[in-house]
């Protein structure tokens, strides 16, 4: 790779390769696994990806973040639906997310470990997941290193940099509702940067001034369709008085757990030994401190505000995670460089990179292989199923189901139970929204619903339910049973 006046830079055609390669593993990854909606909020994104597209912005649930339902918009006029229309945003994004990794890593760290770091985003499981799903996921985690590596850029070389900035900023604010907060901390980090105060302000300027127009625009705009809309979606004076003091313990659980649990099986044994060798490792000319701590300053704000959700969900961390690998980069290439240079350990020159791809192979096989042998994937395949079948077969009703998923593919809308319901409750709940469908599921609803596991076998089905379909899981151990609603025996 070579360098430029930035720091940042390296060989176009070497990025190229790297960008082809991580194509290749993520299209391989999505061909072989099956693709299911699996999320709540992935049916929310396509609704109002939808939405936009048909020119009813109206109608858009404000809580949504509106840059990838946007984005997938624009796809849909060019692809066959709106759900392959955002796959093929995830999958572009999640493939450009090479580019930003290996400029940090290069101007942090040197050549070496923008190479190591390039191996990993191509090969890294998380990452390959995330490219091939329905969620802002990919598109957020790209333009978080874009701005950073940009922001750097601009602050060191000017230039396009310069343009590009506000752009990738406003974009990031767009992509999930903590995006405002990594803005605000891309751009103290990257200012803290520069050697020359005065020249930093001079080339920071234009984005500030362009964020301070933009993202009150935008507040307002969401505003006029809803009441309940802040600086940012789920990000109001009600969601900080949530956070903070009304479920201020969960919050400090929250960060506990993603501290303590969800960050380091995300990393793994290797990786983490591996960040602590680059972290304390021995000084070199390939180290930029200044440009770490910025780095560290967005990675620290994004686990913020993933505990402020108070969900330690992985998805919200990875950006940290991604983070904690480039010093991971580092280590790998220490100790690599170690071993070269001494005679009897040579042959050990490239074990930290050959155990990198091996972790991460093998990372990928779980969710690769069972669906392969026809075994229980890990995506619940059987909604797309059922609501294939029920939207083929029967006529449009109410749903009672606790996933919405299989609403989505049956056209059909859905309202669940709630967890503490009894078999009672459930019937109620159908009598008084006069639902005309009931779907139990064993892979999620009996787990969060107790009183719906006699369902799965049909003969303790009530006689206020009649059965329609239970063979079309293509799992033995994720049933899924269709029910018909029989009115006149709901009365008690």
């Amino acid at each position: 790779m070579e360098t430029t006046s930035t720091g940042i830079g390296s060989s176009a055609r070497e990025i190229g390769l790297w960008v082809a390669a991580a194509f290749v593993a993520r299209i391989a990854f999505f061909s072989i696994t099956p693709h299911v909606i699996d999320s709540a909020d992935s049916i929310l994104y396509l609704e109002a990806a939808e939405r936009i597209a048909d020119g009813r912005f109206a109608e858009v649930y404000p809580r949504i973040p509106l840059l990838y339902p946007a984005l997938a918009a624009l796809a849909a006029q060019v692809f066959t639906d709106v759900e392959t229309a955002a796959l093929v945003v995830s999958l572009a994004a999640g493939t450009m997310l090479v580019w930003p990794v290996v400029a940090l890593s290069y101007t942090l760290h040197g050549r070496a470990a923008a190479r190591i770091s390039a191996l990993l985003v191509v090969l890294w499981p998380w990452l390959i997941d995330y490219s091939c799903r329905v969620a802002p996921e990919a598109l957020y985690t790209t333009l978080w290193f874009g701005g950073l590596a940009i922001g750097l850029g601009a602050v060191r070389a000017g230039r396009a940099y310069t343009v590009l900035l506000p752009l990738t900023l406003f974009a990031l604010y767009l992509a999930r509702p903590e995006g405002v907060l990594l803005v605000c901390a891309i751009i103290a980090g990257v200012a803290s940067t520069a050697k020359d105060r005065r020249t930093a302000v001079r080339r920071l300027a234009p984005s500030v001034i362009a964020l301070v127009v933009a993202i009150p625009a935008h507040m307002w705009l969401m505003h006029s369709m809803s009441v309940h809309a802040g600086i940012a979606p789920r990000f109001s004076t009600s969601s900080v008085e949530y956070s903070f003091i009304s479920r201020g313990e969960e919050t400090v659980r929250t960060a506990a757990h993603l501290g303590m649990r969800t960050i380091p099986v995300m990393v793994g044994p290797v990786l983490g030994v591996l960040a602590i060798a680059g972290g304390v490792g021995w000084r070199g000319h390939e180290r930029d401190r200044r440009a770490e701590l910025a780095v560290v300053l967005a990675a620290v704000t994004q686990f913020v505000a993933a505990a402020l959700s108070t969900y330690p969900e992985p998805r919200y961390v990875m950006a940290t995670v991604i983070v904690i690998a480039m010093w991971s980069a580092r280590g790998a290439a220490l100790l690599s460089r170690a071993a070269s240079t001494s005679p009897q350990y040579r042959w050990l020159q490239h074990g930290p990179v050959t155990v990198i791809t091996v972790m991460m192979v093998a990372g990928i096989w779980p969710n690769v292989v069972p669906s392969m042998l026809g075994k229980k994937s890990y995506k619940p395949l059987e909604y797309k199923f059922a609501g294939r079948w029920m939207a083929s077969n029967l006529e449009p009703g109410l749903i009672l189901s606790r996933k919405p998923q299989v609403g989505y593919y049956a056209h059909m809308p859905t309202s669940g139970p709630a967890p503490e319901d009894s078999i009672e409750d459930i019937r109620a709940r159908v009598a008084d929204a006069d639902m005309r469908y009931v779907v139990v599921d064993e892979r999620y609803s009996t787990q969060m619903i107790p009183a719906l596991t006699p369902l799965l076998d049909p003969e303790n089905a009530p006689r206020w339910l009649r059965l329609l379909k239970s063979d079309l899981s293509p799992y033995p151990d994720a049933r899924i049973v269709i029910y018909e609603v029989v009115g006149g025996s709901l009365a008690p």
